[in-house]
């Protein structure tokens, strides 16, 4: 994706504050969702990109318009070594994001009743789930094809799932690897996703996700253990 073409990522959500403890620690915003009151955290390389900003803005427009009615958009993150590259307008080869699940545009609630497990364990019945995100990128014009590859992982507090998408580029296809994970906080559905390019498609397996699994399960036990720890009001 290239901000230069004007395709990029939106969202409702209202950061009330930022907080990093230092270099090395991640970032945790707090958003006000649905109601909710919701820390989410990226993993430690990653930096939150700013709705504000003239570059980084095209990314949630182009995520806004591709998950419109699908889910709703909270943040996006790029490798912080990678941001200065991409508000230059550089390709940057991969991004995290934060969804909410806002089907029809109505966010998504968890009863009260439905504890994480429950809901992971009946979402996990639901995969594949991209089948709607591929028929809105051919519904854009955006040259994706998707190839599901379903669970890799599971447990008590995420579901997590991968696959991999071929993109045609100016410079020819591209291979991305994509890790995405569901789980619900303060009774809603979120989803947190990572994407990296794969350098040697033909080459490609299991293994390949594990880079990106590792950043995906550092976030979501990061941001679980942000919230459970808020009590519930």
């Amino acid at each position: 994706m290239k901000p230069s073409q004007h395709k990029p990522i939106s969202s409702l959500a209202l950061v009330t504050c930022t907080l990093v403890l230092s270099a090395s620690a991640a970032f945790a915003d707090k958003f006000l969702l649905d109601g909710a009151s919701i820390t989410l955290v990226l993993p430690k390389v990653y930096c939150p990109l700013s709705r504000t900003h003239p570059v980084e803005k095209l990314y949630y427009e182009q995520q806004d318009d591709l998950q419109k009615g699908i889910n709703q958009v909270v943040q996006i993150g790029v490798m912080c070594a990678k941001q200065k590259a991409l508000r230059a307008g550089e390709h940057v080869g991969g991004f995290a994001i934060w969804l909410m699940a806002a089907p029809r545009g109505i966010p998504s609630r968890v009863p009260s009743t439905v504890s994480r497990a429950t809901y992971i364990a009946t979402m996990a019945q639901k995969i594949p789930i991209n089948d709607m995100i591929a028929g809105r990128l051919k519904k854009e014009g955006v040259g994706v094809d998707i190839n599901q590859t379903g669970v890799i992982a599971q447990n008590g507090d995420a579901l997590f799932g991968v696959l991999a998408a071929k993109t045609q580029t100016d410079e020819g296809p591209r291979t991305t690897a994509a890790v995405f994970a569901l789980t619900t906080i303060a009774g809603h559905g979120l989803s947190f996703h990572v994407y990296g390019p794969l350098e040697d498609a033909k080459s490609f397996d299991a293994t390949s996700f594990d880079p990106l699994l590792a950043l995906s399960k550092e976030a979501l036990a990061a941001t679980i253990a942000a919230n459970d720890a808020v009590p519930a009001r």
